[in-house]
């Protein structure tokens, strides 16, 4: 049974949130955006991904007691 402290409940809660903010702005994409802005929209995405990729390394550090 995992126990779940703080720091992974934590964790959890902040990939659950990029996860939605993930979901937000692939859909402002998909809906159409300036060509401008899209370049922006498309990198802010790959940061969100990238920072729940972290957040779940770190989970898994934390978990084997790193």
């Amino acid at each position: 049974m995992t126990v779940e402290t703080l720091d992974t409940r934590s964790l959890k809660m902040l990939a659950e949130a990029l996860v939605k903010e993930e979901d937000r702005r692939a859909k402002i994409i998909l809906n159409g955006v300036p060509v401008e802005e899209y370049k922006g929209h498309v990198e802010f995405l790959r940061g969100l991904t990238f920072a729940r990729k972290l957040c779940g390394e770190i989970d898994t550090d934390i978990r084997k007691g790193k």
